[in-house]
């Protein structure tokens, strides 16, 4: 998955316009390129703070990744959706226990050699507050 023609198979997306993002990802220092259209990811953990002006566009792509997702009905993919009434006392627990979640999501995943790329998105919020 480090040609520009492999690349352009798994993401359907023309080559130009390929090469074009990647040269944008290497200008970061994200990806590194070693001639021939080869490139390789540089780095594995990437995040915008919470108030970067960009942050609210980064979480409604992935929202919308996920939904164009759930209408393949893929069987590895994971959704999950509810809207649930609870104590206060239940939604601080559970909110601190996705928090963990996602430290030892990032735990396992940060030094993970790079062979998928997957979209883990997780919202839990008060409604109308």
């Amino acid at each position: 998955m480090q040609s520009l023609q492999a690349l352009s198979r798994r993401f359907g997306l023309p080559e130009d316009a390929l090469k074009s993002y990647l040269q944008s990802l290497e200008k970061f220092d994200l990806v590194s390129s070693s001639g021939k259209n080869i490139w390789k990811w540089k780095s594995g953990d990437i995040h915008l703070s919470k108030d970067s002006p960009m942050i609210t566009t980064h979480h409604m792509n992935w929202r919308y990744q996920a939904v164009q997702n759930i209408s393949l009905k893929q069987p590895d993919s994971t959704h999950y959706s509810v809207v649930q009434s609870l104590s206060k006392k239940d939604y601080e627990l559970l909110r601190l226990q996705m928090l963990e979640l996602i430290k030892k999501f990032q735990s396992i995943a940060t030094p993970s050699v790079s062979e998928e790329l997957v979209c883990f998105t997780l919202d839990f919020f008060r409604v109308g507050s």
